[in-house]
């Protein structure tokens, strides 16, 4: 419960309070989204938790883009890293501010590998939900670069494909566990 707790401050300390017109965005998103999944379900297109889920999958979204770049302030200078295997290493050898990028990294796009499985119905690969991960986490870094919000950094892409992939891993195991019960 302590780790919880520190992961949260972490999120607290790096993120301001959104500005009431990006709240104002993210509830037009939210609520196009849900007229969206009531269309889908209406017209047959869409099962409910396809719909549960695709809403979820948006507010992630949402949250991502948040917290990776709209609450953060410009620093001014386009920053890019690539530092192959150096923050993996410093994190198998313990260093705390390292497990703490890594694990939230992974932790921030392990949704998106757990819901995509869903909205396809389990119609898809874990290659698929690799490379959904890998796009979503390209468009957060290649928006920090030019946005100049934080720093375009390869091996944040690695770690947020690997939230993904277990994401998606978790997902496909509980559903040939539950249809192997049912």
């Amino acid at each position: 419960m302590e780790k919880i707790e520190h992961y949260i401050n972490i999120i607290k300390m790096h993120n301001r309070p959104w500005s009431d017109f990006e709240k104002s965005v993210f509830m037009i998103i939210l609520c196009l989204t849900v007229v969206f999944c009531i269309y889908g379900i209406i017209k047959k297109k869409l099962k409910l938790y396809q719909a549960i889920a695709i809403i979820c999958y948006v507010v992630c979204i949402c949250f991502l883009y948040a917290t990776t770049l709209f609450t953060r302030a410009p620093f001014g200078s386009h920053e890019f890293r690539c530092r192959l295997g150096l923050d993996l290493r410093l994190f198998l050898a313990g260093v705390q501010s390292e497990w703490d990028q890594v694990i939230l990294n992974i932790i921030l796009f392990m949704p998106f590998g757990l819901l995509w499985p869903v909205i396809r119905r389990n119609k898809c690969s874990i290659c698929e939900v690799i490379f959904i991960g890998l796009v979503l986490s390209l468009s957060v870094e290649i928006a920090q670069y030019i946005t100049m919000r934080g720093v375009m950094d390869v091996e944040d892409v690695i770690t947020n494909v690997m939230g993904a992939f277990l994401g998606g891993v978790i997902a496909k195991t509980s559903t040939q566990i539950y249809s192997k019960s049912v």
